[in-house]
């Protein structure tokens, strides 16, 4: 929620931080900020989307779609550490692909967990 403390904590990271959030997601920021390396396990627990999504979308290239690392739809919100800009094609294709063998290996009670690197610049 806006102004709590974890919002503030998930939407304005620190260069250079290591986070421990207590549902056992771990993510590293690097020297600008953004998040390096993340690491969490999905759920089947729904989140709400919101605008914030679409928002992270505009900052990228005129190709770009907000992004995100864990789907609203498997357990994270829409704060910023999880969204980034994501190009339209590859989200909407390769990507999907790829939650939906996630979400089936979930339905299906497989133990399902990761750690992803993100390539912003450094």
């Amino acid at each position: 929620m806006p102004g709590s403390a974890e919002y503030d904590l998930l939407n304005n990271l620190r260069p250079n931080a290591n986070y421990n959030l207590s549902d056992g997601t771990k993510f590293l920021t690097n020297a600008n900020g953004f998040v390096d390396e993340i690491s969490f396990t999905p759920t089947l627990e729904k989140m709400a989307r919101d605008s914030r999504q679409t928002a992270v979308g505009k900052v990228g290239v005129a190709t770009d779609v907000g992004g995100h690392v864990r789907a609203c739809s498997m357990g994270c919100t829409c704060d910023r550490h999880n969204l980034f800009p994501q190009d339209g094609n590859f989200n909407n294709s390769a990507y999907k692909r790829f939650e939906n063998e996630i979400r089936g290996a979930l339905e299906s009670q497989k133990n399902v967990g990761g750690r992803s690197r993100y390539l912003y610049p450094r």
